[in-house]
């Protein structure tokens, strides 16, 4: 079996977000009459257009599947996961992805000290759409507005409990993928 890549959906919001607000302060600062306050506007939306410019070059999330293995990466973080410690794959919505991380970290904040678990945190770092809400965002229509299938993400269980929220752009065809794979690695070692 050849290696397939299964590329990762982006989130633009954060883009948007800073070229509304450079528009804005740039337009502001050439309708305000001459003063002071001009220049200091106008730098403050070419420093925020520069921001939107810096976002769109953030490390890209990339999922390889191989025969034995599933590479995750992101810039300069990688993970390599053999497929016998994958549990399975299943695709879920927006909003059961979001319980799963807030009921994830409820039972970290209940657990003993001398158990070890993973900070929430650990769950997402493959995932490349905010899971976080934002009120103003909500407000000018960026917030996580995403419709139908483009609103599921994958989660990749494993056998120590642990699990993984990846975001690919084809989220069922990912999970299928997995699913053949780990039967093919099941069907082998019971030969």
């Amino acid at each position: 079996m050849a290696d397939k890549q299964f590329h990762p959906r982006r989130s633009y919001r954060y883009q948007v977000l800073f070229a509304l607000a450079a528009m804005a302060l740039i337009l502001s600062g050439f309708l305000l009459p001459g003063g002071t306050g001009a220049p200091v506007l106008i730098g403050m939306g070419v420093g925020f257009a520069g921001a939107a410019f810096v976002a769109q070059y953030r490390p890209k999330v990339e999922y390889v599947l191989g025969p034995d293995r599933l590479e995750l990466r992101r810039g300069a973080l990688r993970e390599e996961l053999p497929l016998p410690v994958l549990l399975d794959a299943n695709v879920v919505d927006l909003e059961t992805a979001k319980s799963y991380i807030r009921q994830h970290a409820q039972g970290i904040h209940a657990a003993s000290p001398d158990q070890s678990t993973v900070a929430p945190g650990g769950l997402t770092k493959y995932c490349s759409v905010p899971l976080k809400r934002w009120f103003l965002l909500d407000k000018i229509g960026l917030g996580n507005g995403l419709q139908g299938k483009r609103r599921s993400l994958v989660l990749l269980r494993l056998r120590d409990g642990y699990g993984l929220l990846l975001s690919p752009r084809h989220s069922d065809a990912m999970a299928s993928a997995i699913g053949k794979a780990l039967r093919a690695v099941r069907g082998a070692q019971t030969d």
